[in-house]
């Protein structure tokens, strides 16, 4: 029963220079602390605008070091998966997404769309209320630090400042939910920031 954990923001920017930007790991500490600590392509030295299907990857998230495969790496999507550390007994496995969309209501700007789907025998854990929120509060930090950081304007510590404020658990607020028991799937709508609409998902679908 995959858990999906979706969270979108809109950046004034094209998607070509927001992927560009995201691309850019060595910077990441520049803009952003907390979730992301390091994404590292593999071998050292190959960028993140050089990673192609298979490659390998070696990232740190949110204190988890994971060693995981790379999907795909196109103009719209930068996907990899790959299985949680070996104490997890390999009963967790991660898809992570980055989309890149041009956006539907602002010419010119981007829908970032940042989501993990998990798999596994332990993947219903991360469809609970508080393994959920713990998640989307570290998806929605990455996302208003990464926006600030494209936008430009920001110092260091005024971007610090903004994440905190856009990563706030206690400024999500439910938003409902809906039962589609025909495609037998659960989904719920949770959170909207109070600050800057930014939205956040959760889905558990049943094979």
């Amino acid at each position: 029963m995959p858990t999906k954990l979706l969270s979108s923001i809109e950046i004034s920017a094209s998607p070509e220079v927001v992927r560009g930007k995201f691309l850019q790991f060595h910077k990441i500490p520049q803009y952003h602390s907390g979730f992301i600590v390091a994404l590292t392509p593999l071998p050292i030295g190959k960028t993140g605008a050089e990673l192609r299907p298979r490659d390998q990857m070696r990232n740190e998230l949110g204190g988890i070091k994971v060693t995981p495969t790379v999907i795909e790496n196109s103009p719209t999507l930068l996907q990899w998966r790959g299985p949680w550390p070996s104490k997890y007994l390999n009963l967790l496995c991660g898809h992570h997404f980055f989309r890149f969309q041009p956006s539907t209501g602002t010419p010119g700007h981007t829908l970032f769309l940042h989501e993990e789907t998990f798999t596994g025998p332990l993947a219903f854990v991360m469809g609970f209320e508080g393994s959920r929120r713990k998640t989307m509060v570290k998806f929605v930090k990455f996302n208003g630090d990464l926006k600030a950081w494209v936008e430009g304007g920001l110092s260091s510590e005024g971007g610090k400042r903004s994440s905190r404020a856009s990563g706030d658990g206690e400024k999500l607020r439910l938003r409902g939910g809906e039962i589609g028991m025909g495609k037998k799937q659960t989904s719920v709508s949770a959170g909207v920031t109070e600050r800057d609409g930014t939205e956040e998902t959760v889905r558990r679908e049943e094979s």
